[in-house]
């Protein structure tokens, strides 16, 4: 008789795809900060973050309120209390707001302009470089969040309270319904973590080079994922999933 060990879904170790050892699969979801062989690899037992446990905790907060809508990149956007029903706010979710960790300065578009879904709407400066915002729905740019030209960590320390971007006013009845509910939101955001585990793993590896070790310093943990990889590379990673 055979006993299952690993989920059917186990996918090839980070370590084995950066050709350092030779078959393993990760039956761990990619957790690779809690994982004993990849704190062994790097020198250290545990290899965690300030940054990664602050996401990992909102995480399984579920910090997704289900006054508003989610969409695919992780922005939401929320029904304000005016007769007409088309004025929405919109922010980021508690995902995204984690993985930028710090915010600088938050820049939008041209006010009253009307924008499609897609169109970029928003820069947020991390201190090591931008990254735009999407519409999550079609109309028009109504004012941005004037608190954020002072305050910008709000983005972060607040997302769904005073850390909001901008308002819209929806041009079209039915423009949200791509959108997702809180549930949705979190299915996602699982999805997502384990996929952004794998790509830092991955990418922290490419640039370690050849001495695994050099990836983590024992004597120190990282304070800051961003720390752990040059500011434009985990810009271009964040992009993958904040847009």
């Amino acid at each position: 008789m055979s006993y299952q060990v690993l989920a059917p879904e186990a996918q090839p170790c980070v370590w084995m795809c950066a050709g350092l050892i030779s078959y393993r699969l990760c039956d761990r979801g990619f957790d690779c900060e809690n994982c004993p062989l990849d704190g062994a690899l790097r020198g250290q037992m545990r290899a965690t973050t300030d940054s990664q446990a602050h996401l990992d905790r909102r995480a399984e907060e579920g910090m997704f309120p289900e006054d508003r809508l989610y969409s695919p990149g992780h922005s939401w956007v929320q029904a304000l209390s005016l007769d007409d029903g088309r004025r929405w706010r919109v922010g980021l979710d508690a995902f995204a707001s984690a993985l930028i960790g710090c915010a600088t300065e938050v820049r939008w578009g041209p006010l009253r302009k009307i924008v499609q879904r897609g169109d970029r709407i928003c820069e947020v400066d991390l201190g090591l470089g931008s990254i735009g915002l999407a519409a999550p729905i079609s109309g028009r740019l109504v004012h941005g969040n004037r608190a954020l030209q002072g305050h910008p960590e709000t983005l972060v320390t607040d997302p769904y309270g005073d850390g909001w971007i901008l308002e819209m006013e929806g041009l079209d009845p039915g423009g949200i319904l791509g959108l997702g509910s809180a549930a949705r939101a979190r299915e996602q955001t699982e999805q997502d973590l384990r996929r952004f585990r794998r790509s830092l793993a991955l990418r922290l590896l490419t640039e370690s080079g050849d001495d695994p070790r050099s990836a983590a310093s024992p004597e120190a943990s990282l304070r800051d994922l961003r720390q752990a990889m040059c500011g434009t590379h985990y810009v271009e990673l964040l992009e993958q999933f904040i847009h």
